[in-house]
């Protein structure tokens, strides 16, 4: 089996490594000085050094040479994601006044330590504050925030940044030629850029590249990544410009190619950051976090759509009658939460009856949106109402309404509401009406020129209507939908 490029090519004392060299010369400084600390903290983001640092460094303090092949007693590695109880602390803070077995120091590397529990993290810090002469401690973390402070202010700490795209490219450059690998400049500069700043990632990338195709190319390298082709996303780019529905077919098409979600959001995105498109890049910058990426990006590309235009205009559709349906209450777990009703009978669009209560409506939305929660997404997209003592809320879609009338959704709506308008209100959560999903399951009749809605294609493969709950069953089937 082969040895992976990343391992390979591991830094393998300070001079080797590359693009952090302000932590280079000062830990060179402190180990020729002699003034060492017992406890060192290396943050920053993955694949930027902090593991081989530490391991560089550990053996640097004892005076011997790094060999990644060899192992020593006296230099302890620990996993802290897999080692995270306060048992394995306790275990370690009884064997760390135990004396070096051959080196000068005794050397406990914590990688990922911000995965420690709270009571292990107390544990830890026991030994910190009156640790042995005779150890050394280096924690290493991508996530410092998760570090509590107690732990921060007794070590010297190191923040490794995101590596230059220039320095990776040079460095993948080096290693392309060494390995005997043929590529294109425009491929490691496209590696580079999906690395994020980290090395590791991007040696992990020109590895799986240059097994899957005889030469690194731009092309092979998107394969590898799944990013979808630039004339499929510059097209539905142009449709949502437009605010065209036919970005819905061309959405639909990638998925179908094996495009995923936050993929497609990703390569969007890249063109919609410009002042002129902030709201836009901020939910595309959401997809990938969100409960239901294919759908959320669906639901933006839907946005604010118009219909193309008909040569003849369609006269308006007579409206179906529907018999109405028993309503369906969400009782809530408390006596202090309002009821929330779900009406299943379809209702005309609801409105805001003054500029005061659009305005009401958006600041709650803001305040939903602030906190981060994934209820956002469907209620950005209802439509609201608003008196003293109630708040009518319309929505078409079926599966967004069952997760607004979720006990725990309801008690996000319900505290923000309580927030911005310092009183708490009635929730009426209400089907709004949808003629062309109204037709009778059994053989309906036939439609004369009147009744036909307006189509916005002429693509049986996606028959789009006006209807938005048309437009998405049609694309993804109405058994996804419901």
């Amino acid at each position: 089996m082969s040895q992976a490029l990343y391992r390979k090519y591991r830094s393998k004392s300070l001079d080797e490594l590359v693009g952090q060299d302000h932590i280079v010369n000062a830990l060179r400084a402190s180990v020729k000085s002699g003034n060492i600390s017992h406890a060192y903290l290396f943050t920053g983001p993955r694949g930027t050094g902090k593991t081989s640092v530490a391991r560089i460094l550990a053996h640097d303090l004892n005076g011997i040479e790094y060999d990644e092949s060899t192992t020593d007693i006296d230099i302890i590695e620990i996993d802290a994601a897999s080692n995270r109880r306060i048992d394995e602390i306790r275990d370690l803070r009884e064997k760390v006044q135990i004396a070096p077995t051959s080196l000068k120091y005794k050397v406990y590397i914590i990688d990922e330590v911000h995965m420690l529990t709270k009571e292990a993290f107390n544990a830890l810090l026991k030994t910190l504050e009156e640790p042995p002469e005779h150890a050394i401690f280096i924690l290493a973390t991508t996530e410092l925030h998760k570090v509590p402070d107690t732990i921060i202010s007794r070590t010297q700490r190191y923040a490794f940044k995101p590596i230059e795209q220039s320095k990776i490219v040079g460095h993948l450059k080096t290693i392309a030629t060494s390995e005997k690998i043929d590529f294109d400049e425009d491929a490691l500069q496209l590696i580079a850029d999906h690395a994020d700043g980290g090395f590791r990632d991007a040696i992990g990338l020109l590895d799986q590249v240059r097994h899957t195709s005889t030469k690194v190319t731009s092309q092979s390298v998107m394969d590898a990544l799944g990013v979808p082709p630039n004339q499929s996303i510059n097209l539905l780019w142009e449709s949502l410009q437009s605010k065209n529905q036919t970005s819905a077919k061309e959405l639909k098409d990638l998925y179908e190619a094996g495009y995923h979600a936050p993929m497609i959001a990703k390569a969007l995105l890249q063109k919609a950051i410009s002042a002129s498109n902030v709201s836009l890049a901020r939910e595309l910058l959401a997809v990938s976090a969100s409960f239901d990426p294919k759908t959320e990006l669906l639901l933006i590309t839907l946005k604010d759509t118009k219909p193309t235009e008909s040569p003849v205009e369609a006269p308006k559709p007579a409206k179906a009658e529907v018999q109405p349906k028993p309503k369906i209450s969400a009782v809530p777990h408390s006596p202090e939460i309002k009821e929330a009703v779900l009406a299943t009978t379809p209702v005309e669009v609801p409105t805001p009856t003054t500029q005061e209560s659009a305005t009401l409506w958006e600041e709650i939305l803001a305040s939903i949106k602030a906190s981060g929660h994934s209820v956002y997404g469907p209620l950005r997209l209802a439509s609201a109402q608003i008196t003293e003592t109630e708040i009518k809320l319309g929505l078409a879609f079926p599966f967004h309404i069952k997760r607004i009338i979720d006990q725990k959704n309801l008690d996000i709506i319900i505290k923000a509401i309580i927030d911005t308008t310092g009183k708490e209100r009635k929730i009426v959560v209400e089907r709004l009406e949808n003629n062309a999903s109204e037709k009778s399951p059994t053989k309906p009749p036939q439609a004369t020129p009147s009744e036909t809605l307006p189509v916005i294609t002429e693509d049986p493969d996606i028959a789009l209507m006006t209807d938005p709950l048309s437009i998405v069953k049609n694309v993804f089937g109405g058994a996804e939908v419901l």
